[in-house]
């Protein structure tokens, strides 16, 4: 029967013209399935993390991610091709080729199919990544990379850094590519906005507070509470006066 389908996710915060191969959105595709009844409203009976993770950012910013359904009335076959098709097309940010959060090019997972040894190799060894482009990714969020070239076998193990502040940690590579930074680092923020101090703002924090800004659901006061600083800094934010070159399209 032809009752299979492929959807996908756009996030609302990323508005404008995203033009992947023949297929053009106005808000940042972010991942790409294929299923039949109602799978693709499914949100966390799902295993992939990365996923959960980017639906819950868009959540906090009282938004719902936008999915739809691009094709209808396919075969199995058939969705497996285009689901294939489209994330080729669109890319995968753990490959570095483009948005999708997807964890592999598709075209797999019919139901009740798990990989064999010998596909699960082939998919690990897919995921490796070239040294030289992990090394840069760490040099562009100004981390140091500790662990060395012939210590790394994938994209899965824990690699050794120090982040900009000074912090040694561990981290997936994945994770890394996905927006996770130095857990010191987060630890210490939360506890200063939880404590009500005066908070470092650091970009991330920006953009969060130019979102908010924007959505119209709290005041500047209210803001300020929540980020540990004062409502003139958060009207400064808005006013373009200070970090006016932190954009929203920065945050993943």
């Amino acid at each position: 029967m032809n009752n299979f389908y492929i959807y996908i996710y756009l996030d609302p915060r990323k508005q404008g013209q995203y033009i992947c191969g023949e297929y053009q959105f106005d808000y940042e595709p972010f991942y790409v399935g294929k299923g039949k009844n109602n799978r693709y409203r499914e949100v966390y009976h799902r295993t992939n993390k990365y996923f959960k993770n980017k639906i819950n950012k868009i959540k906090q910013f009282g938004l719902e991610p936008i999915v739809f359904k691009l094709y209808e009335n396919l075969s199995e076959t058939q969705s497996f091709e285009l689901e294939t098709k489209l994330i080729k097309e669109i890319g995968r940010i753990n490959l570095n080729t483009g948005r999708l959060v997807n964890i592999t090019d598709g075209g797999e997972g019919s139901s009740g199919y798990k990989h064999n040894e010998t596909t699960k190799e082939i998919i690990s060894r897919k995921e490796r990544k070239n040294f030289s482009d992990i090394k840069n990714e760490f040099k562009k969020r100004n981390y140091i990379l500790l662990t060395k070239e012939n210590e790394y076998k994938n994209n899965y193990q824990k690699l050794n850094y120090i982040c900009p502040r000074g912090h040694k940690g561990s981290i997936k590579f994945n994770n890394f590519v996905y927006d996770h930074g130095c857990c010191e680092c987060w630890k210490t923020i939360h506890s200063n906005k939880m404590k009500g101090k005066n908070s470092e703002l650091i970009i991330q924090d920006i953009i969060q507070i130019k979102l908010l800004l924007m959505i119209k659901k709290l005041t500047q006061q209210e803001i300020a509470d929540i980020f540990g600083v004062s409502r003139r800094s958060i009207s400064d934010i808005k006013n373009n006066k200070t970090w006016s070159y932190a954009k929203i399209g920065e945050i993943s």
